[in-house]
This record gives C-alpha cells, structure tokens and sequence, in this order.
C-alpha cells in the first residue's frame, strides 16, 4: 500500500514540476495600449497572442475607439511581468480601478517600467496588406509622375 501511494505521490510531483516549468517558460506579450476616448489613461496588460491581436479583441462594442499599441514586449513568464507592472504602476501612478489595468500616467512614464523587464520590444510588423498598399501607391506614383512629365514636355514643345 505505502508503494502505491508513494508511487501516487511522485507522480503528482513530477506533474507539479513539469506544470511549473511550463508556466515559466511560456512565452507572451506585456503590452501599454492608448485610446483616444480615455485621455491620459493607459491599458497595461499581457497576452499569449500578438499585440494586435489583443488591441482587436478588446476593440468592441463597447468601446468607442480602437485600441492603439504604444509599445509591447516579448518576455517569458508574461503573467508574472504583468503583475510587477501593475505593483510598480500602482505605487507610482494613478490605478484607475484595483480590479483593471488602467493607470492614468503617460507612455514615457511606463516606459521606463517596461525597460527595466528583460525581453525583446516588439516592433511592428507590415501586414500583407501594408505592403499591397505600399505597392499600389508607388505605382500611382509613378504614374502620375510619369504624365506630369510628358504634360511638362508637350507644353515645352509648344
């Protein structure tokens, strides 16, 4: 009997230590949103998904502008970073609600608590769409300049 249990028990030991594991090397985002409708209030939080991803799902109905990302940054332990966030913002900033993660400060001011987290800032990346755009824009521009020209040349002929 004491085999088995003791048996039972190394096993939810080595379930706990491999769970814990896990957690600590789960990689996401902690994130600093601005919305236009809430001046001066920020959104510090985190995610397992991408920031944009993020700022698209809390864009709802209920929310009367989009979610704009100031900055984010990849980091292990994400939920762990979030929480020393929001302790330090809290000691050093206005917590608009101890139960939410917006703080009335600027991005500056959170800036330099995001520094001080180890992890890579994340830099946005140009969707396929953005480099369609960007792409189509050129070849107006191209266009267009290419008739200035010959409008320019045939009023120079005259």
């Amino acid at each position: 009997m004491d085999v088995v249990f003791n048996t039972h028990i190394n096993t939810i030991k080595q379930i706990k230590i491999r769970t814990i594991k896990k957690l600590m090397n789960k990689e996401g985002y902690i994130y600093c949103f601005s919305n236009e409708a809430y001046n001066g209030i920020l959104k510090i939080g985190m995610t397992e998904r991408t920031p944009p991803d993020r700022a698209r799902e809390l864009y709802t109905t209920s929310i009367p502008a989009p979610f704009k990302i100031e900055f984010a940054k990849k980091v292990f332990n994400p939920k762990e970073k979030e929480a020393t966030l929001h302790k330090l913002l809290t000691q050093y900033t206005e917590r608009i609600n101890p139960k939410r993660e917006f703080f009335r400060a600027s991005p500056e001011e959170v800036k330099r608590f995001f520094d001080l987290i180890d992890g890579e800032l994340w830099i946005e990346k140009p969707t396929q769409e953005d480099d369609d755009r960007t792409n189509c824009f050129s070849v107006i521009s191209k266009c267009f300049t290419k008739h200035n020209k010959k409008k320019r040349e045939n009023i120079n002929a005259k």
